[in-house]
């Protein structure tokens, strides 16, 4: 049967394409709507209905790749057919010359402002609600974002953070030249807990490889030295003349050379000149010997990639490219410019260049070596530089940026040399000798600073850009900065500003010089290594091992630099240290805080090269150290602190919201809470004006004054930043750096950030206008948090020129143009950009529009703004920010695609426009350039229909407001199932299938197409998948926002007639597919198919298949409101087993919902009763099942405690039980297996009191009742029923049952549970414990009752043996001494219980002899001093005739027999003066004694 058609469609129309639905409605950006021809246009759609976001704005980048967060991601089919197609890629571009007259290059888009033909009005966009175009929504959006990213790079330099003042009182008295000895300098935030101490982290951790170990351990070479390239990540060894490498990383990859004569006294690995050698040859190896230096080549096998960890194989050259000689000079170190030029410093002092060219010269060879500091100024320099003869230059190294060159001697003296604005000159600048340093420092800190603290200069290292050219590491941790420039000046901006001088400008004192504070301070150094902010100092701490420090800036800018440090120790001596460049982003060059630029793909690494082996640190990013303080301190709630660093609230939120949002960090959804939760705990109105720095210094996490209230309403925020942002045009924003514009920094004599709020309301009032004013001061740190992150992202290339001038195929070839914003940047913002929109779609409380706010942003006056809430103002601003993401991730895609095709060839004669376009204008501004590159783009591919419509089709997903044919797209997929019925032939029915999907899904959101249609025809063609996928796809579109879930997750408060109205839409487009799954269902199980027709017939066994297809496909899409529709269906077909095999975090939060809805008698199903535990094992078997062992333990542990189960105490043991063995299946157990430990301990003590009382019970019942009784029993029964009903604390079960009802046992075990070691209180409790026992026993005769009191005794006190406060055995003695009968025969029957429960005999005898001498020492004899002397006699005669058990004390078996021949002796000194009533025991001592005298010890 041939269905009839969808909708009907104008005749000659061709349907084709795709057409998603505009994530921007009505105007912005006006694309050209082009249409190939022999193509009737369709009916332009002019009532479309406007939306603020498409929810299926379709990444430019390949999917495989992008991932969100966990549980937050898009919708990603994991069928083989997924919807993305892709355009031919460059080899199969059309030719240039094709005939492309025909293609109409001005056709204009069709108005999409209107209502959609045929569907309801719908909600109003932003634009329509705020009175204004959504062209400036988006200028609105870009202003914050340019303000924003304008305060990111405004941060304060590092001189200018050096030199500024904590106090702003002290600001007008002039500059700080000293600094580190303020609280401020190194605040302890780590100390205080409100930032992680795992600011870094042990990446690699190498020993040196053993062959290199056996060598050594052979015989001590007299020459031998280690160091590190870190360019190639290799390690390197000399051993006399030969060369060892190895891969620092893992220690693998040892390689040698051997190919000198001479034992190697220095190397280097240093960069080649351009068009010198081959393109595989990048570094050059130049090595220095006694009597020759020799350069050797790195070659790389693909030079095209950067030298990364995975991407390229190193080889070493065997043959030597040069060699020259030394001239019987020592050279002792050796250092490479970028530029190729190579540096040698002599051990006389002089400085050499080995010079090299491509050919050979008239007059030289291709490589000499010359002396620079024969030249003129060279010569002049040492005139002015006395003493530099003989002193060994030790270090040299270059600033590539300015061109200058730094040497250190081994003296300590510093100097730099000029190398010229083009990197050729060498002329002396300055210099300073150690003793002018001293000098320096003494004069600088108006000698407040003692000379000892200058005794040895570690390091130099140069500072590329800013004030600072020079940093110097002394052996103390200090740091001396220096100038070449006076005045001082950022010379980096321009590059003629040659240097003039050489001067110390500021002193940083390492931590540890604060009076307030206890830091610890590093000890003498050895060797210390400055890059990119961080310095890496290795002290001694032993003789093998060192210490390892790393300061580096707090996370988040300051006014005033504040650093933190970490200290690891090392496995070894230090030898070397050195940074890990990146091959990707040069952090040197960096102009802005690491935050700024923390998503990108970088890693400050150093490696540190010791005795033993290379450790590789890595600085962790600030998100990530915000990250693991939220994880350690357990959420955002307890480091408060943390977000009032920096200069305002925003920095340290933009970290939560990065962290959250981050699409290729994935975070565990905890982490993700606490991030968002930390997001709206600290970024609302409340105290927000408040900053961490109030008058330039670290705000105390301990300060009172910040505390959040969020029931209490405050005015709206006043802006952190003293600067304005301008009117839209690009000349009123400071640009990027990249854009040429330099690092723009805050001038020493501009208002600080931390002025107060009445002088930056002067100042906004003078520059701003008043609609700016009101907006700077009507946001969040939330907002503000948020719009900083979009403008990190996109200030890479916001304001770099899309394009430049290139070559086809080298520098001599045809200049063309090539991307100036390459496609992996494009693709990586993207992703961003789409999780960040993601994030504003799932939160609409955010950007929720208020109808009646205001006019358009742009023409908002004083009057106006003073009636906008500050709420509604910010919701609207963020409505905007989802306006601008759409536009912009539409132009990235679109760009993406050109990057992907040849470049040059499409863009062909659009040079001049292009080359004077910014990113930000061509998104902002750029609608006819957008529409020019979309069509010349597709002008390419008309030479091939095919090509053509793979190139619509993917720009159709990326630029979603282009090429709307959805009516022609419904008729297509109409037409291919109906010819799918005819068909026979498997894998062609598939392939129609599987294109009527892809076609199908892009029409679902559309109210006139019956997609209900499609998936009863799917169902019955046994393609349930594209049922499942179109249904998931339909439900997207009509309810993009996820407003039902509320309503499907049993919200009962949820009384939003929205939230309901798409509960019902999804609700309605499900039943479909589950009413094919009932069907299938019933055809499997039953033998007959309903339908009719012997052709359409499903069998049992091809049903249960299509069923099994069919839940796999929704549990393979990532809508959880399908999801928990799939779960209810399971539960109510009791389908248990089959609902657990599912894993997927949807299933995790709907088996909670469940067994809380069972637990509180909520159950919405209403067949399920309030104590059923069937839900609520689903859910701990759920997790055990999934190895999520902590979680299952959580629940199970819950499940114990639960008050609404109707469990009884056993069973409660036994989920307590099974908790316990979940805990114990993961190492990442915490604090909860001791919690339910102890939990357990309590509850076999409930356990223990409900047995006693039943035995009570029974007890009374077996005795018959009377009225007495029976309230008794009453009483009991309900003490077993509460027992029964809940787990009791151990408070509880003392007061409400232990001790009213005297159940000593239990008393003694609750004391000992809870730690009560109260003597008199135990005491008392045996004491009872005996009596109660004797009570029991005493119609028994008395060698009965003695014996069944051995048997209580002995089982109690082996279970409190191994606590002493709570099994008193000196108590327990005495006490039952006293009670034994005086004529019983048995003397030793107190000494044999305490043998059984294992007391020392040691202990025993000590007892004894005490009690006996405390007996003896009253006037009278009484008999129980007698009886206790038996007691002696008897227990010392079992030891002397070796019946005493003396296992645990065996050791000092001649002790005690010493001890008992004195404790006899002195009983017979005793007992020898008494009368002859005492000579049986007088006997009895004279054979204990004899049997001692012949007692040997084995």
């Amino acid at each position: 049967m041939t269905p009839s058609p969808v909708i009907q469609y104008p005749p000659g129309q061709v349907h084709s394409g795709q057409t998603p639905q505009s994530p921007v409605g009505g105007g912005g950006m006006s694309y050209p709507n082009w249409q190939p021809v022999g193509m009737t246009p369709p009916t332009p759609v002019s009532s479309r209905e406007p939306r603020l976001f498409s929810s299926r704005i379709a990444s430019p980048m390949d999917h495989s790749h992008f991932h969100g967060p966990p549980n937050r991601s898009q919708y990603s089919p994991s069928s083989p057919f997924g919807t993305s197609t892709g355009g031919p890629g460059p080899s199969n571009t059309p030719s240039p010359r094709m005939d492309t007259s025909s293609y109409n290059l001005n056709r204009s888009i069709p108005n999409t402002g209107g209502q959609q033909l045929g569907s309801t009005p719908g909600p109003q966009s932003p634009a329509m609600q705020f009175g204004c175009s959504d062209q400036e929504l988006v200028d609105h959006a870009a202003r914050i974002t340019d303000r924003l990213m304008n305060n990111d790079i405004r941060t304060p330099s590092l001189y200018h953070s050096l030199m500024q003042p904590h106090d702003p009182q002290l600001a007008q008295a002039g500059m700080r030249p000293i600094s580190g000895f303020m609280d401020n300098d190194y605040p302890p935030v780590v100390q205080q807990q409100i930032v992680t101490e795992n600011q870094f982290s042990i990446v690699h951790n190498a020993p040196i490889p053993p062959e290199l170990n056996e060598m050594l351990s052979q015989g001590e070479p007299k020459t031998c030295k280690m160091g590190v390239f870190p360019e190639i990540y290799r390690a390197w060894m000399t051993i006399e003349s030969d060369l060892y490498l190895w891969d620092f990383r893992d220690g693998s990859d040892l390689s040698f050379y051997d190919g000198l004569k001479e034992p190697i006294i220095t190397m280097a690995l240093v960069p080649s000149k351009p068009n010198v050698f081959v393109s595989t040859i990048k570094h050059l190896l130049c090595i220095s010997t006694a009597s020759e230096i020799v350069i050797l080549g790195f070659i790389l096998t693909d030079p095209s990639l950067p030298m990364s960890p995975t991407s390229q194989v190193l080889e070493l050259v065997p043959q030597p490219i040069f060699v020259i000689s030394s001239d019987s000079l020592r050279y002792v170190v050796i250092h490479g410019t970028k530029s190729g030029r190579i540096f040698l410093g002599a051990s006389n002092g002089t400085i050499h260049e080995v010079a090299y060219q491509a050919g050979r010269g008239w007059f030289k060879d291709r490589c000499w070596k010359k002396d620079l500091s024969s030249s003129y100024f060279a010569s002049f320099f040492k005139f002015i530089s006395p003493g530099a003869q003989g002193d060994a230059v030790i270090q040299i190294t270059s600033d590539d940026e300015r061109q200058i060159l730094y040497s250190r001697s081994l003296s300590g003296a510093l100097y730099a040399y000029d190398l010229s604005a083009d990197g050729n000159g060498f002329r002396g600048i300055g210099h300073m000798t150690f003793e002018g340093i001293v000098n320096e420092v003494i004069s600088v800190s108006k000698k407040t600073l003692e000379p000892n603290l200058v005794k040895k200069v570690l390091t130099i290292s140069p500072v590329k850009m800013g004030e600072v050219c020079l940093v110097a590491v002394l052996e103390s941790g200090a740091r001396l900065y220096f100038s070449c420039y006076h005045p001082v000046m950022n010379s980096t901006r321009d590059i003629n500003t040659r240097p003039n001088v050489f001067q110390l400008i500021h002193i940083r004192l390492p931590p540890g010089h604060c009076p307030a504070t206890s830091l610890q301070r590093p000890s003498s150094s050895h060797i210390a290594y400055y890059s990119s902010g961080l310095l890496a100092l290795a002290s001694h701490t032993t003789q093998e091992h060192d210490s390892f420090w790393i300061i580096s800036p707090l996370l988040y800018p300051t006014q005033c630099l504040s650093e933190v440090f970490f200290v690891n120790k090392l496995p070894g001596r230090a030898v070397d240290i050195q940074f890990i460049p990146n091959p990707e982003y040069d952090l040197s060059l960096q102009q802005v805080s690491d935050v700024v630029t923390q998503h990108l793909k970088w890693h400050k690494q150093i490696v540190v090269l010791t005795s033993s082996g290379s450790v590789v640190f890595r600085a962790n990013k600030p998100y990530e150290i915000l990250k693991s303080t939220l994880i350690e301190r357990k959420g955002p709630e307890n480091i408060k602190g943390h977000f009032e660093l920096g200069m305002g609230r925003e920095y340290p939120l933009s970290n939560s919201f990065l962290l959250a949002v981050h699409p290729f960090d994935h975070v565990d959804q905890s982490v993700y809470d606490m991030a968002i939760r930390a997001l709206f705990l600290y970024g609302n109105f409340e105290n927000a004006s408040q900053q961490s720095f109030e008058g330039g210094r670290v705000q105390s996490p301990h300060d009172r004054s910040l505390d959040f209230n969020p029931n209490m309403v405050s005015t709206p925020r006043q802006e952190t930043s003293h600067s304005m942002y301008g009117p839209s045009d690009a000349q009123s924003y400071i640009s990027p750096p990249l854009a040429g514009s330099g690092y723009p920094h805050q001038g020493i004599n501009q208002q600080p950030i931390y002025a107060s709020s009445a002088g930056r309301m002067q100042q906004q009032g003078q520059t701003g206008s008043p609609q700016e004013t009101y907006q700077l001061r009507s946001c969040s740190p939330r907002h503000d948090a948020i719009y900083l992150v979009v403008g990190r992202v996109l200030y890479e290339f916001w304001n770099r020129p899309l394009v430049k001038s290139g070559f086809l195929n080298g520098p001599e070839s045809v200049k063309i143009l090539v991307p100036n914003v390459q496609g992996d940047e494009v693709t990586y913002a993207t992703a961003f950009l789409h999780s960040i929109l993601r994030f504003l779609n799932e939160n609409p409380s955010l950007c929720m529009i208020r109808t009646s706010v205001t006019p358009a942003f742009g023409n908002i006056n004083v009057s106006d703004g003073r009636q906008l809430h500050a709420h509604d103002f910010e919701r609207n601003s963020l409505a905007a920010l989802k306006n601008f993401l759409s536009i912009t991730l539409e132009v990235l895609g679109m760009w993406k695609i050109l990057c992907d095709h040849q470049f040059h060839i499409v863009l062909q004669g659009l040079d001049d426009r292009l080359q004077t376009t910014t990113m930000k204008s061509l998104i902002l501004n750029g609608q006819s350039t957008v529409s020019i590159i979309i069509n010349a783009l597709i002008s390419k591919y008309l030479g091939d229909n095919a090509a053509v419509d793979a190139i619509s089709l993917r720009l159709r997903e990326v630029c979603p407001t282009l090429f709307r044919n959805e009516d022609a797209i419904g008729s297509k997929v109409a037409e291919i199932l109906a010819k799918v019925r005819n068909i026979t032939d498997v894998t062609e029915k598939e392939a129609l299938l599987k294109e009527s999907l892809i076609l199908s899904e892009k029409i679902s959101g559309h109210s006139r197409i019956n997609i209900n249609n499609f998936c009863l025809q799917y169902g019955e063609l046994g393609f349930p998948v594209g049922a499942v996928r179109l249904v998931v796809s339909s439900a997207k579109n009509a309810d993009p926002d996820q407003l039902a879930l509320s309503v499907v997750k049993g919200n009962s408060s949820n009384n939003d007639p929205a939230a309901i109205r798409a509960f019902q839409t999804r609700s309605e487009t499900y039943k479909v597919v589950f009413d094919m799954l009932d069907k299938y269902v019933t055809l499997a199980t039953n033998a007959q198919s309903p339908v009719p027709r012997k052709d359409d017939r499903i069998q049992p066994s091809v049903a249960q298949k299509l069923a099994d297809e069919t839940v796999h496909a929704i549990l393979s899409s990532d809508d959880e409101a399908f999801h928990i529709t799939l779960y209810n269906w399971l539960l109510e077909r009791k389908l248990f087993d089959r609902l657990l095999e599912i894993k997927h975090g949807f299933l995790d939060s709907f088996l909670q919902r469940a067994a809380d809805a069972v637990t509180t008698g909520k159950w919405p199903g209403g067949g399920t009763p309030a104590n059923d535990t069937r839900v609520l094992d689903l859910l701990w078997r759920h997790h055990e099942m999934n190895s999520n062992h902590t979680a299952a333990a959580q629940i199970l542990s819950k499940l114990a405690e639960s008050t609404t189960t109707g469990l009884n105490l056993q069973q409660r043991l036994e989920y307590l039980s099974r908790a316990i063995i979940c805990c114990k299946s993961t190492s990442r157990r915490g604090d909860l297996l001791d919690v339910l430990e102890d939990k357990l301990d309590v509850a076999r003590i409930q356990k223990s009191i409900l047995d006693s009382i039943s035995l009570k019970v029974s007890a009374i019942v077996s005795s018959g009742t009377t009225e007495e009784v029976s309230s008794e029993l009453k009483n009991l029964q309900d003490a077993i029923d509460k027992l029964n009903s809940q787990l009791m604390n151990i408070t509880q079960l003392y007061s409400e049952f232990a001790h009213p009802l005297k159940l000593h046992e239990a008393k003694l075990e609750i004391f000992h549970a809870a730690g009560h070691a109260d003597r008199n209180a135990i005491e008392a409790v045996w004491s009872d414990i005996i009596e109660a026992e004797l009570s029991s026993v005493s119609r028994q005769p008395a060698d009965a009752q003695m014996e069944i009191i051995r048997r209580k005794l002995v089982a109690i006190g082996k279970k409190y043996i191994s606590s002493p406060s709570f099994f008193p055995v000196e108590f327990l003695i005495e006490h039952l001494e006293s009670m034994k009968p005086q004529d019983t025969e048995d003397v030793g029957w107190v000494f044999t219980i305490m043998m059984e429960v294992e007391v020392t005999f040691s202990d025993l005898l000590v007892i004894y002899e005490k009690l006996w001498k405390r007996l003896n020492m009253r006037e009278n004899t009484s008999s129980d001093e007698l009886q206790i002397a038996k007691v002696i006699i008897f227990m010392v005669d079992q030891f002397a005739r070796n019946e005493v058990d003396l296992r645990n004390i065996h050791h000092i078996r001649l002790e005690l027999l010493e001890k008992c021949k004195q404790l006899i002796a002195h009983m017979m000194v005793e007992f020898s003066g008494r009368t002859d009533d005492n000579k049986q025991i007088k006997m009895q001592l004279d054979r204990v004694q004899d049997k001692l005298d012949r007692y040997r010890v084995n």
